[in-house]
């Protein structure tokens, strides 16, 4: 794996995330294991694969975005009912989860990951979402009209380009920002209206109970933001708060065009 396409602040930051995230898959499907019918379980192992798959879509990790999209997909049918839990299932999912260490510590710099492991796995759970409990009422598939070959050209040719950055987002206040009347959540409401938003929460803050003072902020937050918004339309979201020393923004990738512009410039093509 070319590490080098990877930005290594935002790896730092989903390799935080999917490494909590991965434990919980495996604690809930441990769970499920012994209590078939637990839909919080269910719930909770489908919440970790999505949010792995968010934040890999984000870094531009595509091999394991779609992958976990493949096991997000199984799961969606044990959610609704359409499919039993099984051991074959349990299995399969629990041997999803060394894939995806096995994704990550790659990425992490740790050695190569033996993808035909994870083809394997692909190929397990692709079988088990082809599967029917119920194969006699499976519809058939529908005839599709194709259409015609002058409109097919005329659609492709109108699709609109990418023209998506990505951004990465430090939010890190003053502990005395909520008696000072600011609200981050405010602020974090206004970033995911922007585009498609990543959010990493940093709880090691957080004090225990007993010397937890209310009045202050304890937590503070890192984004991975895609936007066609430009820098100076993030920035005027921050405008209050841009001397704080832990806000910062990144441009981490500019639109795909700009990038391999740079690229080639860089390679001496251009």
């Amino acid at each position: 794996m070319d590490l080098s396409k990877f930005d290594p602040e935002a790896v730092k930051l989903f390799l935080e995330e999917a490494t909590d995230m991965q434990d919980q898959i495996e604690e809930s499907l441990l769970t499920l294991e012994g209590d078939p019918s637990n839909q919080d379980a269910v719930n909770n192992a489908f919440r970790g694969f999505h949010t792995i798959k968010g934040g890999a879509g984000m870094i531009g990790f595509e091999e394991l975005q779609k992958y976990t999209h493949e096991v997000e997909f199984l799961l969606s049918d044990v959610r609704g009912g359409s499919r039993n839990v099984t051991e074959e299932l349990i299995s399969t999912l629990l041997s999803s989860i060394d894939c995806l260490r096995g994704f990550c510590s790659e990425l992490e710099g740790e050695g190569d990951f033996d993808h035909t492991l994870a083809e394997a796995s692909l190929a397990q759970i692709r079988i088990l979402s082809g599967d029917s409990n119920n194969p006699a009422e499976t519809p058939k598939p529908e005839s599709i009209t194709q259409p015609e070959p002058a409109l097919q050209e005329s659609v492709s040719t109108s699709t609109p380009k990418d023209t998506r950055s990505r951004y990465l987002i430090r939010l890190k206040f003053s502990e005395d920002i909520l008696e000072d009347g600011g609200d981050p959540i405010v602020l974090l409401k206004d970033f995911h209206e922007q585009g498609e938003c990543y959010v990493t929460p940093h709880c090691h803050s957080i004090p225990d109970l007993e010397f937890l003072d209310p009045t202050k902020l304890h937590l503070h937050w890192s984004l991975v933001l895609s936007t066609t918004k430009t820098m100076e339309d993030l920035e005027a979201l921050l405008m209050f708060f841009m001397d704080e020393e832990g806000v910062e923004i990144k441009l981490i990738q500019g639109p795909p065009e700009e990038t391999q512009t740079k690229q080639d410039i860089n390679a001496g093509v251009l």
